[in-house]
């Protein structure tokens, strides 16, 4: 459960941070939302069936954990490349962006430096609109 709720603020910061986005730049928020509730299903489902010992999957069940997978990695760059824009308020390249990827990663290290990030984008937002 707490795992599942760590990761819960990767969709926080993805979701939240979209609306801070540039007007002339457009992220892919709905394969965003499409590929974490993809990831967290499977996650949750694996450790039910498994009674949380894990499992090996073959064949054509592997195919669709290598998409899980998938899911997971692209719901962390998402969120890393929205940080980023945001505060650039710009484009951004992936080499910009990685360290915030390990960070998010790395949740419980990682919510140490980028949540002072978010607080700082969202109060400065909040203080321009007054």
């Amino acid at each position: 459960i707490g795992f599942v709720l760590c990761f819960f603020w990767i969709l926080i910061i993805g979701h939240g941070l979209y609306d801070y986005l540039p007007k002339n730049i457009n992220l892919n928020y709905d394969f965003f939302v499409i590929n974490f509730f993809i990831w967290l299903a499977s996650y949750v489902i694996i450790i039910i069936i498994s009674d949380g010992k894990g499992m090996i999957f073959h064949g054509f069940a592997a195919l669709v954990l290598f998409y899980v997978f998938f899911a997971f990695i692209y719901c962390i760059l998402y969120t890393a490349k929205t940080l980023k824009t945001v505060e650039k308020g710009e484009k951004v390249e992936t080499s910009e962006y990685i360290g915030d990827f390990f960070l998010i990663l790395f949740l419980p290290i990682g919510i140490w430096f980028l949540q002072p990030r978010i607080n700082k984008i969202i109060n400065n937002t909040e203080r321009d609109s007054d």
